[in-house]
């Protein structure tokens, strides 16, 4: 995400924070198998949709997410600070 990428991912635990269905990338239920069906649905998007999630998905991360941060959260759990 934070080169561009647009992701498709199962709605499974942390995953829900950090995409924002339809905005940043794409959930899909991981209850009913739709991966297949979903990957169809994204490929018929317009090109310009596309490039603006794949903004959104770049700048999400930019503005939310830094190695700094994430490697201090990591020490936090690992030494209970």
């Amino acid at each position: 995400m934070s080169l561009g990428s647009i992701v498709l991912a199962s709605d499974v635990g942390g995953v829900k924070s950090i995409i924002q269905n339809n905005k940043n990338g794409f959930l899909f239920s991981h209850k009913k198998n739709n991966f297949f069906e979903n990957y169809k649905k994204i490929t018929n998007f317009k090109k310009s949709k596309l490039q603006k999630i794949s903004m959104s998905a770049k700048n999400s991360i930019k503005n939310n997410f830094s190695n700094k941060e994430e490697a201090l959260k990591s020490l936090e759990k690992i030494f209970n600070f």
